[in-house]
């Protein structure tokens, strides 16, 4: 792990705390709503128990009842209710008391303890992200939080968030020069940056790969040419102003203006206006899951994608990478081309990328001038060549500047750093491990796509599962398949095959046929009934000789069978060829 966390990783940080603030919003009103619903069910109660109609519901007195019996109790009662009511009669109290507890049941199922584990996990998640990425104030908050509540937790996290929310960005643009002045004055907010420029020909000089939050814009310029500059910003808020309302007629005024307000105004409510649209900006981003420049997934959308690829880990049980690319060159081509240009170049790279993966390949953008990827069924190794492959064809493919093409001097169009992903390997653990190789690759151009060795012999070395009852038979296995860099868990029946199988990623099952409880005919009839295993290769290990086992090891799926004794040298022969 690198030993500072730097912005852009903070921006990742960013994105984990916000998913972890909406579900403890979500969390804290369902406690509310059940809270108020519980008070809303007690008085319910009381009215009941004093009404003669109801007196032979021998309803229990409210302080008697448990929190996880109030939903049952009710659902009782609404259910007598409703067959009074289908026997005629007609009572408007017995209508509406029905209505009332259809309402409130559902409200009431989703007990305190069920969310109090939500919570605990919350918390546990929070201590996790905050350790990863050396937010020390909120651990250290954590730890002084034995049993706390969600509106506890998203206290501090929101107090986290406050604190390293980046700056956002806002353009002023004006002719008038004393109203640029008053803008400038009356828009300062903290959380947001402003640039400020005369014209349209100025704005498109300067490179702009965030949208801005907000744009105040003086409605003294062409209309035409400020809706084709407001086109880009489609996210944006702008806001005109003008000298007079008096003055503004229907043919100046933007498309995309959402608010108009006069200039001795601007005290009075420009500070609010900026200061809603940075919280629902913020909201919004952190949703955001396309990228507003090339059409590619964020990186909250790339997380999402990493979810569902889970699924893809628990039935498949391969490698997956996930690589960081750089583009160092981006800023060599804006120094000489221009910020529109360049940010065409950098489109038309992410498509590139995209169309040069495989299908089952996921790209999305981070930052300005960097993507994610992740491979699924792919090794480092594999990435490694895949990504080599794209920078050679990169220069066919797309115009770059003559210094990148130069013998003399070449620049490194872009790099990589690549990181596996296991079955429980956590987002954005993979994240900074990819980061730190990227930092690596920056420092060798000689070696643009950088991954750890360690991580790649942990990620090759093959699995063999081994049921054997006979310790004698597992320590020399042992012995010999750790001589070959051959991983080994070792069972001595079957009970536990399929839990171990699901938890442990398998190249091979090396079976025993006679063994306590399960013999190996059953265990194996178990492993080839679960469908995700059918690919799965399978050897018996067996002292029993005799025709019909032979034939009834096959016949349920055996891919080999070997008999006992056997000499160590020829069974590594025979199951190398099912772990290449």
């Amino acid at each position: 792990m690198i030993s500072t966390i730097d912005a852009v990783l903070y921006k990742a940080y960013l994105d984990c705390l916000f998913l972890d603030r909406e579900t403890l919003s979500t969390l804290s009103q369902e406690i509310q709503s059940y809270e108020s619903a519980v008070m809303a069910a007690h008085s319910l109660l009381d009215h009941m128990r004093m009404h003669p109609r109801l007196s032979n519901l021998n309803l229990p007195e409210t302080h008697s009842i448990k929190a996880k019996e109030l939903p049952i109790l009710l659902d009782y009662i609404h259910r007598a209710l409703w067959r009074l009511l289908q026997r005629g009669t007609q009572e408007n109290f017995l209508q509406t008391l029905q209505q009332e507890l259809a309402y409130l049941i559902p409200r009431l199922w989703h007990a305190p303890k069920t969310q109090q584990q939500e919570i605990a996990l919350i918390k546990e998640n929070l201590r996790k992200n905050a350790t990863l990425f050396q937010n020390t104030e909120l651990l250290h908050a954590l730890e002084h939080l034995e049993a706390p509540s969600a509106a506890e937790l998203l206290q501090y996290v929101d107090e986290s968030l406050l604190s390293a929310w980046p700056k956002q960005l806002g353009i002023i643009m004006t002719k008038d020069a004393n109203l640029r002045e008053h803008l400038q004055t009356h828009s300062q907010v903290d959380g947001i940056e402003w640039l400020v420029f005369e014209d349209l020909s100025q704005m498109l000089q300067t490179p702009l790969y965030q949208e801005p939050n907000m744009v105040l814009i003086g409605l003294d310029q062409p209309r035409v040419s400020l809706d084709r500059v407001l086109d880009n910003f489609p996210r944006s808020e702008v806001i005109g102003i003008v000298k007079e309302m008096a003055q503004l007629k229907s043919h100046m005024l933007p498309s995309r203006v959402q608010h108009i307000l006069e200039e001795q105004w601007l005290a009075h409510f420009l500070p609010g206006l900026i200061q809603r649209n940075l919280r629902q900006r913020f909201k919004d981003v952190r949703t955001l899951s396309r990228d507003f420049l090339t059409g590619l997934p964020s990186l909250m959308g790339m997380r999402e994608q990493y979810g569902q690829l889970k699924s893809l880990f628990a039935r498949v049980k391969g490698p997956m990478t996930l690589a960081i690319l750089e583009v160092p060159i981006l800023k060599q081509i804006e120094d000489q081309e221009g910020p529109y240009l360049a940010s065409e170049w950098l489109k038309s790279f992410g498509r590139f990328i995209r169309n040069s993966l495989r299908t089952t390949d996921f790209i999305g953008r981070w930052i300005p001038d960097k993507f994610v990827c992740l491979l699924p069924q792919t090794h480092l190794e594999g990435a490694q060549i895949a990504f080599m492959r794209c920078l050679e064809r990169l220069p066919q493919e797309l115009s770059l500047p003559p210094q990148a093409k130069s013998d003399d001097a070449p620049s490194l169009i872009f790099c990589g750093g690549l990181a596996m992903m296991g079955q429980d390997t956590h987002f954005e653990q993979a994240l900074l491990n990819a980061y730190e190789q990227l930092q690596h690759s920056k420092q060798n151009p000689q070696q643009p796509f950088a991954y750890s060795q360690e991580e790649l012999k942990a990620s090759v070395k093959p699995h063999i599962l081994l049921l054997d009852d006979d310790p004698i038979i597992q320590e020399m296995l042992r012995f010999v398949f750790s001589r070959e860099g051959y991983a080994i868990t070792q069972l001595t029946n079957g009970k536990h095959v399929l839990e171990t199988l699901n938890k442990l990623p398998t190249s091979l099952v090396l079976l025993d046929i006679m063994m306590p409880g399960m013999d190996g005919f059953e265990v194996l009839e178990t492993i080839r009934s679960q469908r995700q295993f059918d690919q799965l290769p399978v050897v018996i290990l067996s002292s029993m000789k005799g025709e019909n086992d032979l034939e009834k090891g096959f016949s349920l799926g055996a891919d080999d069978y070997i008999y006992k004794p056997f000499s160590p040298s020829e069974l590594v022969i025979r199951i190398r060829r099912f772990l290449q």
